[in-house]
C-alpha cells in the first residue's frame, strides 16, 4: 500500500494519549441523536462481496481529543484554512458532491448521475473511462462501494468521532456535516475505488492514486476531517478490497471487468 500523505506521517508520531491538563475535550464527541436517520438504511445493506463482523477489520482507534496529535491535526487544519484558495475551496466543494445511492434503479431519474459518480476516481486517465463504454466495470464499482458503505457507517457510528470545528472554533468548516468523523466517507470509497482500480489497471496505477489523495485531502480543505479520518478511510479500503478478493463473485466479476477494461485500452493510443 502507498505510504499515507507527507503531512500525516509527520502528524502521526505525536502522542495521541490524552492529556489531564485538557481532559474536558475528551468528552466532546459528535451529537449522534442529530444524525441523519436516511444514513442508517447503509445498515441494512445486503452484502455482495463480504459479510464479516466489524472485529474482522484492524482499524486503529483515533487520537484522544487532548492529545497532541489531534492539537497537531487541528492547527494543521488552521494552517490549511489560512492557505486554501477559491480554486481549491470550489475543487474541494465539487467532491464534496460525489455519492453512490446504491438503492437506486435503472428507472429513477438520479441512476445516471450517480452511475457517472463511480468513475469519479479514475477520471483523470481520459474521458474514455466512463459507465457508457465500460458497463461491467460500473456494475463491479457500484457493488464494491455498496459494500464499502455499511462498514464505513458502522465505524463510523462505533467511534462516534466529533468533527474538527467541535474541539477548535478557529475550524471554519465550509459544509454542514450530519453525521460522525471517523473514518472519513470521501476517503474510504475514494481509496477503496482506487486499490480496486489499481489492480484492474496498473498501468494507471499513480494517476488513480493520486485522485484518491485529491478527493479525501478535499474534506480537509473543506475543514471537516482531521487528516487521521482520512488516514483510517484509507486503511479500512485497502482492508476492505483484501477481504473482497476472497470472494468467488467478486473473482468472477474483477475478471469480466478487467477483459472489458483490457479490450478498451488496446483502442486507446499507445501510453
Amino acid at each position: 500500500m502507498p505510504p499515507a500523505s507527507p503531512e500525516y506521517q509527520k502528524i502521526s508520531q505525536l502522542d495521541p494519549r490524552p492529556r489531564a491538563s485538557f481532559s474536558y475535550l475528551d468528552s466532546i464527541k459528535f451529537p449522534i441523536e442529530r444524525m441523519s436517520k436516511g444514513f442508517y438504511r447503509a445498515l441494512k445493506l445486503r452484502a455482495v462481496y463480504i459479510d464479516v463482523p466489524l472485529e474482522d477489520f484492524r482499524l486503529p482507534g483515533f487520537p484522544a481529543n487532548s492529545s497532541l496529535q489531534t492539537q497537531a491535526e487541528l492547527d494543521y487544519l488552521f494552517q490549511l484554512q489560512q492557505d486554501r484558495t477559491s480554486a481549491m475551496i470550489d475543487s474541494a466543494r465539487n467532491a464534496a458532491g460525489v455519492s453512490f445511492n446504491p438503492f437506486i434503479h435503472s428507472s429513477d431519474s438520479t441512476y445516471s448521475y450517480y452511475r457517472a459518480n463511480l468513475f469519479f476516481i479514475g477520471r483523470s486517465i481520459g474521458d474514455w473511462f466512463n459507465e457508457k463504454n465500460l458497463p461491467k466495470t460500473a456494475d463491479l464499482i457500484a457493488n464494491v462501494w455498496q459494500d464499502q458503505l455499511y462498514y464505513m457507517w458502522s465505524f463510523k457510528i462505533k467511534f462516534n468521532r466529533a468533527r474538527p470545528n467541535a474541539l477548535d472554533k478557529r475550524i471554519q468548516n465550509l459544509e454542514q456535516t450530519m453525521w460522525p468523523a471517523y473514518p472519513s466517507g470521501h476517503a474510504t470509497f475514494a481509496y477503496t475505488n482506487a486499490f480496486l482500480l489499481m489492480e484492474l489497471m496498473p498501468e494507471y496505477s499513480q494517476a488513480i492514486y493520486n485522485d484518491a489523495v485529491q478527493c479525501a485531502r478535499s474534506r480537509e480543505i473543506l475543514g471537516v476531517h482531521f487528516p487521521s479520518d482520512s488516514e483510517s478511510g484509507r486503511i479500512l479500503a485497502r482492508q476492505l478490497i483484501d477481504k473482497m478478493k476472497q470472494s468467488k463473485k467478486f473473482i468472477k466479476d474483477f475478471s469480466a471487468a478487467r477483459e472489458e477494461v483490457t479490450g478498451l485500452i488496446k483502442k486507446l493510443p499507445a501510453l
